[in-house]
């Protein structure tokens, strides 16, 4: 293998490939970039197993082949080089990168042993790059941490003819978004790792097409690809748990009340809620904690009654966090019922929150 390329196009094709590789390889070849030199092109791919990233650029090949290159310490390498041009090599020694005035040489990993890509499933549609991105950063936040059930650490992704879905819970709170989607050649449903959403959402441009089968998904846009293994299990029946008309709905300043909320969960100890009191003065954000203090602040809002409730002031603040416009609609049911976070300006968006007992 040998080509030429460009410093910055060759630090940008290893950073993005990069993305895919594995936080703690259980092995050495899921620590590796494999670099793969074909006619006029060449492609970046790292994997995690379970996820992947492939990354294409126009180059001037001499030679074509491949090599599996340490990643981390490829891109510190290549990031380091001046700007020019740059020639990667691979021979008996190694893999060479020389760029004026340095030249390094680095240990390939056994590249025989790197995990095959998934083959292509069939394209279930598209969408606008901008839509994903900000899709995926409003409803990632609800997806479960833990891996106690991996099925809530993963997206659902619901595709119908002419919207997606994307869905997200961790049981305590639901975030789902609708977008616009078009092309669709039928319908499709998956799981997708969080992960996976996320490498999306830093190299999303254009226009993205979108495949979901039921083993994976893949994501392609220009120059670019990231797949994943879809999760097994019985994501939840997420529209029956859906809170109905709400009892009480207040109206206020999304950035007030986040602020509010902000300086409230100071005094709260961890696992304990704010208090949010709805009544004819207006809303009333409370915190409270045996040990630390308290701290009471006054919301202007509109509301229509009365109502005490406590939440989370983490999940809270997701939920606020999520939204985009100048005011935040919360829809109230009961104290210990399922509230709804919305802009009232935008109902594509709807995230869920469960109140906590105070």
């Amino acid at each position: 293998m040998e080509f030429e390329l460009d410093q910055g196009t060759l630090a940008s094709l290893v950073s993005r490939a990069a993305l895919g590789l594995a936080g703690r390889p259980i092995l050495p070849v899921l620590a590796g970039v494999r670099l793969e030199a074909g006619e006029g092109y060449v492609e970046a791919a790292a994997t995690d197993g379970d996820v992947w990233v492939r990354v294409r650029e126009p180059a001037a090949v001499k030679e074509a082949g491949s090599a599996l290159v340490p990643g981390k310490l490829l891109d510190s390498v290549v990031r380091s080089l001046e700007e020019g041009e740059v020639r990667v090599a691979s021979g008996p020694g190694g893999v060479e990168i020389a760029g004026e005035p340095s030249r390094f040489v680095l240990r390939a990993l056994w590249g025989d042993e790197f995990p095959a890509l998934e083959a292509e499933e069939p394209a279930v549609g598209e969408m606008e790059g901008v839509d994903l991105q900000k899709a995926v950063h409003q409803v990632g936040r609800a997806a479960a941490k833990e891996e106690a059930r991996p099925v809530l650490c993963g997206v659902l992704v619901e595709w119908g003819k002419d919207e997606a879905t994307l869905v997200a819970t961790d049981t305590y709170r639901l975030a789902t978004r609708s977008v616009r989607a078009e092309g669709s050649a039928g319908e499709g449903r998956g799981v997708v790792p969080l992960r996976a959403l996320q490498i999306v959402q830093r190299l999303a441009t254009g226009r993205v097409r979108v495949a979901l089968g039921e083993r994976r998904a893949v994501f392609r846009g220009e120059g670019w690809e990231v797949g994943a293994r879809t999760l097994g299990g019985e994501f939840p029946a997420w529209r029956t748990i859906l809170p109905q008309q709400p009892a009480l709905v207040v109206r206020a300043a999304r950035k007030g009340l986040a602020e509010a909320v902000r300086r409230a969960s100071l005094v709260v100890e961890a696992g304990r809620p704010v208090r949010l009191e709805v009544g004819p003065g207006g809303l009333t954000v409370r915190g409270e904690g045996a040990e630390l203090g308290e701290a009471e602040e006054r919301v202007p809002c509109q509301a229509q009654g009365e109502m005490v409730v406590g939440f989370n002031p983490g999940f809270l603040l997701d939920g606020l966090g999520a939204l985009e416009g100048e005011e935040v609609e919360l829809g109230l049911q009961a104290p210990l019922k399922a509230a709804t976070v919305r802009d009232p300006e935008d109902p594509s968006f709807l995230y869920v929150v469960m109140p906590m007992r105070l």
